[in-house]
């Protein structure tokens, strides 16, 4: 295995781990809901929180689906090589 290629399954992970801060977020949001002090004092814990868990969800989206375009922004400049240009 490559460091290139252990650099990618570095990424999948981190985006592994994300995905379960993500989980553990909606958790709270469900929790939240069913709570009597969900909403006092006019703040909205439950949309804070929900905004919060989508974007986990969305940096581990691209983590885990795709990791190559991260790989390559690291890896393009420690060989000379230009930046992806997509």
């Amino acid at each position: 295995m490559t460091e290139k290629q252990l650099f990618g399954v570095v990424v999948r992970g981190l985006g592994v781990w994300f995905a379960a801060l993500g989980v553990e977020k909606i958790w709270g949001v469900i929790l939240l809901s069913f709570s009597k002090y969900a909403n006092q004092a006019g703040e909205y814990p439950i949309a804070d929180t929900a905004v919060i868990a989508l974007i986990w969800f969305a940096v581990s989206y691209v983590l885990i689906r795709r990791p190559d375009v991260i790989v390559e922004l690291a890896y393009s400049q420690r060989n000379g090589q230009q930046p992806l240009a997509n």
